[in-house]
């Protein structure tokens, strides 16, 4: 399945006609052919860029530049040659370049928009398998990572879940663990307190047994 995907996951390089652009700009665009095939990238990105100084308004130099940029993982500056190709007249190239826009965006991971692209290269050329193939897949992929991601969203909530209860758990085994020492702290102030009424209580009684215990000696009468 990844040999397949990657198969189409290929660009189309765009091969001039030398009447479509003057001799410098074909012949620089013919040696960037020639290196990009023998898979120099490098030196094909030299002679596209030529090319392009030569033929700057050119979509077929920028489509075959952005193919240089792409095989070399440069999406972002494979894109943007790419747009400038989009804006050709020719609608087979136009076409060709949505597409290639899209696998930038499918290698970024950007599901979403490489739909999109996909989607405009088939409305102008509804025949092109491979956009057709590369369409359908992303949007394989785009459910199942959507479906991943609610499945770790499911995970990450009992985990949480998991944790809140654990954290729960310790809370109330520590609040367990206080509340005999809170108690015996109260009892302890309550057996003081009642100590000392007892202790208040002997003396009172002492002095009661003192007061009873002292004799009444008899009055003596006045002396006349």
């Amino acid at each position: 399945m990844t040999n397949k995907i990657l198969a189409f996951l290929l660009i189309s390089l765009l091969i001039l006609t030398p009447s479509i652009l003057n001799a410098s700009a074909t012949g620089k665009i013919n040696r960037g052919n020639y290196h990009y095939n023998n898979k120099d990238y490098d030196r094909a990105l030299e002679s596209y860029r030529d090319a392009q100084i030569s033929a700057p308004d050119s979509a077929e130099v920028s489509f075959n530049l952005g193919n240089a940029l792409y095989k070399k993982e440069q999406y972002d500056d494979a894109k943007v040659e790419y747009q400038k190709a989009i804006n050709s007249k020719d609608i087979k190239l136009q076409s060709q370049a949505y597409y290639n826009t899209g696998n930038c965006l499918f290698r970024q991971n950007n599901l979403v928009d490489a739909i999109q692209y996909y989607t405009k290269s088939l409305e102008l050329n509804p025949n092109d398998k491979d956009a057709k193939y590369n369409l359908e897949f992303a949007q394989r992929k785009l459910k199942e990572n959507a479906k991943q991601q609610n499945k770790q969203q499911q995970q990450q909530q009992k985990q949480k879940q998991k944790q809140d209860n654990k954290e729960k758990k310790q809370n109330e085994q520590q609040q367990e663990q206080q509340q005999p020492e809170q108690k015996k702290k109260d009892m302890s102030e309550e057996d003081a307190k009642r100590l000392l009424e007892a202790l208040e209580n002997q003396e009172k009684d002492a002095q009661d047994k003192r007061k009873m215990s002292t004799p009444q000696l008899p009055s003596i009468g006045n002396d006349w």
